[in-house]
């Protein structure tokens, strides 16, 4: 397997750059490191948005809601005994400091 990494803007803006300035395909790739098939990719993003910035809200979204999360948390903090507290609150983002709570 590959590996890969996202280009950044600055990158990007120079693809962009250099297009306009009349470099081919290849060029570009060869001078910023990539595959000529992601400076195409980077130029058709922009000819169809007008922009070379990422759009927000890309990524995993979140398990829980916040208030399912509040209601897991009150659920354990009146009764700890009652429940495996560790799992459920790893669920709700709290990860490795389960152990700094205090109850």
């Amino acid at each position: 397997m590959s590996s890969r990494r996202e280009t950044t803007e600055s990158e990007r803006l120079l693809v962009v750059k250099w297009s306009k300035e009349g470099k081919s395909l290849r060029e570009i790739a060869s001078l910023i490191g990539v595959t000529h098939g992601c400076v195409q990719k980077i130029l058709q993003k922009y000819k169809k948005t007008g922009s070379v910035a990422n759009i927000p809200g890309r990524g995993r979204k979140e398990i829980l809601s916040t208030t399912a999360k509040r209601k897991i948390i009150h659920s354990v903090k009146k009764d700890p005994r009652r429940y495996n507290y560790r799992p459920m609150l790893m669920m709700c983002g709290f990860g490795n400091c389960v152990s700094n709570m205090i109850f």
